[in-house]
């Protein structure tokens, strides 16, 4: 307020605050707060705090999925109204698990990485999160309902062929029991009386069940399985809910490395063994809730995440769409990506090993990567970054090439090509 200028209190503070700090041991004050100008003089205010006091994203490289890819990213976005980061998350989810166990990576022997990966998809709730992701959830869910076709009579077939294991058992025990009333040897059960196991509907998307539940359907699904939830702060706050203790915690933390796992049924006195526990996970959150998901115990979990938080993109009317019969097309060929037959007549990935400049582009970015110091949370996810990058690698080489027959390169695998500098 200019009139204070006139007022003689006023004056009289200005002159002592001069006299007592101007000039002395506690630094010079300028004379735009002293002459009453300081409202023409403040510095650029901190525009953190409007940022949700986070640095500035990094720009999303579409040209690393290859000219189709790059092209379908963008033009789904424009119709969707959200930043590129939300159709690329979700898609690479995708990707990662149509592969799944057909193709892993390895930079060396000894070092092999299955394409799994976990996205996260970070934004307020009017970011236009689930817009971005339904282009690439749409054709999974059309590429299951076809794979299911059929399933129904397969399920006919089953409870029939299980009926029919119930008369023949009825019958054998009544031989058992004759034989025992004549002190005769038991007959040995038939194998007609042994019930077929109940076969388990093809999937690519799960959404909510119990780990117990998940090993079943992944250990009948031998690619593996993408989990999807639209919040992940519920999932997170789950865990627990149905074991009561950490066991859904450590089961979803082995979900991420493909490595053998069993589990065991109270119900059932036969183990459930899954030869690879691969299961890539997608899911939104809210910036609010990422801090307590962050926050949580620091048992690696949060670190197999790719976080991706765009800026937000203002509205307009889309000048272009997304093919869906494009973009199907070529995921439908990631799922024909067959598992190779094994030493012991079970089947196994095929290893796509790094070209031998790739493997040392590779090293030498490690070597670095691990000059950099963190603590905490922070630590562990920069712990996962060798593994990140191999397994974006290896999904984005293969998408980036699915639009020519030279993608299906798997009888020589992917060692002529450095597709590790693809990821970069």
């Amino acid at each position: 307020m200019r009139w204070l200028d006139d007022d003689p209190e006023v004056e009289a503070a200005r002159a002592k605050y001069r006299e007592e700090y101007a000039g002395g041991s506690r630094g010079v004050v300028s004379d735009a707060f002293t002459t009453g100008t300081h409202q023409n003089s403040w510095p650029e205010p901190d525009m953190s705090a409007a940022r949700q006091n986070r640095r500035a994203p990094p720009p999303l490289r579409l040209e690393v999925f290859g000219p189709m890819w790059s092209d379908w990213i963008a033009a789904a976005a424009e119709s969707a109204s959200c930043p590129p980061d939300y159709v690329a998350g979700p898609l690479l989810a995708a990707a990662s698990m149509l592969i799944g166990n057909a193709r892993w990576v390895s930079p060396w022997q000894g070092w092999r990485e299955p394409p799994v990966l976990w996205v996260g998809i970070v934004g307020d709730p009017s970011a236009s999160k689930s817009p971005g992701a339904d282009p690439v959830l749409e054709i999974l869910r059309s590429l299951e309902n076809e794979m299911a076709s059929g399933f129904e009579a397969t399920h006919r077939e089953w409870a029939t062929a299980r009926e029919s294991a119930k008369f023949a058992r009825e019958t054998w025990l009544k031989d058992v029991a004759a034989a025992k009333k004549e002190g005769t040897p038991a007959p040995i059960m038939p194998a007609s009386a042994v019930e077929p196991p109940e076969p388990m509907r093809p999937r690519i998307l799960v959404s909510d069940a119990t780990p117990e539940a998940l090993g079943g359907l992944v250990g009948a699904h031998e690619k593996g399985l993408l989990f999807f939830r639209d919040e992940l702060a519920g999932w997170f706050d789950g865990f627990g809910r149905y074991s009561g203790s950490g066991a859904d915690r450590a089961f979803w933390v082995e979900a991420y490395g493909g490595r053998p796992f069993t589990i065991d049924r109270v119900k059932n006195p036969l183990p459930v063994i899954i030869p690879r526990l691969s299961i890539g996970v997608l899911g939104g959150v809210q910036p609010d809730r990422l801090c307590d998901l962050i926050a949580g115990p620091d048992d690696g979990l949060q670190a197999r995440f790719l976080w991706l938080w765009p800026d937000k993109v203002p509205p307009r009317r889309p000048t272009r769409y997304a093919s869906f019969e494009t973009a199907r097309t070529a995921l439908q060929k990631l799922i024909e990506l067959p598992l190779v037959p094994a030493e012991d007549g079970a089947s196994r990935p095929f290893l796509c090993a790094l070209a031998e400049d790739a493997a040392d582009s590779f090293d030498q970015w490690r070597k670095e990567h691990s000059e950099f110091e963190a603590s905490g949370s922070l630590a562990s996810a920069f712990g996962k970054a060798p593994g990140h990058v191999l397994r974006l690698a290896l999904v984005l080489s293969i998408c980036g090439g699915a639009r020519t027959p030279q993608w299906l390169y798997h009888q020589t695998g992917l060692a002529r090509r450095p597709f590790w500098h693809r990821a970069v």
